[in-house]
């Protein structure tokens, strides 16, 4: 029995001994993943040692924290982060059991970085193959993030910290384009009715339009937008300037609803002619 035992204990020791080179693999595998992320082959994993290689040389001891910028450090921790995961695992069935807790991980983050950390979110059952499913709690101040979060379903429940209470976030404040363009939707297509704010949605639609395909934008964009895109309109210009700064109004009101949507209906065509996905979001969202 003591010779039973004796080699039953020492096939366990040498299965654990096993299981710490393979989550060392693992932890290193991970790391050099998510790095690969954001760096390409800049900034990698040297496995035996755990120091960072930059430029296929691997930093001496406290020289990675005078080469790396503050956001480049925010990155590296974040890859930990994730790597350090295989260590909390006793047995295969912990994957499932994972809960990520992401406390506002883009800090002096540069704004790509910060699109190619949402992509690791939104990977991290391919980078993490064991896991089935993916649970995680983010956490931010920043509007930006939470806006591509929101906006590109990486998140499931989106709230918001007000006065000590969690009310739901409101994503129109993030992507007001979208949200003007299925204002306008609504009234051509849908039989909404016209309102006070319509006018500044053709106009904030327009310039949207204008800066995505000029960028540089000078002088007066907008009728220039809608001079060479919109060459049948005659009278939009004229109504976005007149309704959008604030004119005073005296016995009668300057435009019908029935010009409202004939104008609603003109910029919504030519949308769908550039950029029929758009529309073809507004006519799903909009039902």
């Amino acid at each position: 029995m003591r010779a039973q035992w004796k080699s039953l204990n020492d096939e366990i020791k040498k299965k654990r001994e096993q299981q710490k080179v393979s989550k060392k693999e693992k932890v290193a595998s991970t790391i050099k993943t998510v790095l690969n992320y954001f760096f390409a082959e800049k900034y990698t994993l040297d496995e035996e040692n755990f120091r960072l290689i930059f430029d296929k040389n691997t930093l001496e001891k406290d020289q990675a924290k005078n080469i790396l910028s503050e956001g480049e450090k925010n990155i590296v921790a974040f890859a930990y982060f994730i790597g350090d995961t295989h260590l909390k695992i006793e047995s295969e069935d912990d994957y499932q059991k994972l809960f990520f807790v992401i406390d506002d991980p883009i800090s002096s983050m540069d704004f790509s970085h910060v699109y190619t950390l949402c992509g690791v979110i939104r990977d991290i059952s391919k980078i993490i193959d064991k896991l089935k499913r993916e649970r995680f709690l983010i956490l931010t101040h920043n509007n930006d993030f939470m806006r591509v979060l929101a906006s590109n379903n990486i998140i499931d429940k989106k709230l918001l910290l007000k006065k000590g209470e969690l009310i739901d976030f409101n994503n129109n404040l993030t992507v007001p384009y979208i949200n003007h363009l299925m204002d306008i939707y609504e009234i051509c297509r849908k039989n909404g009715i016209p309102t006070h704010t319509t006018a500044n949605s053709i106009r904030h639609i327009i310039e949207t339009l204008t800066k995505f395909e000029k960028i540089d934008v000078t002088g007066e964009s907008i009728a220039e937008y809608i001079k060479e895109n919109i060459k049948d309109d005659t009278k939009s210009y004229t109504l976005i300037n007149d309704l959008s700064h604030g004119g005073w109004r005296t016995e009668q009101s300057p435009i019908t609803d029935e010009d409202y949507i004939e104008i609603c209906e003109t910029i919504v065509k030519h949308i769908e002619i550039k950029y029929i996905g758009q529309v073809e979001y507004c006519k799903k969202i909009c039902k």
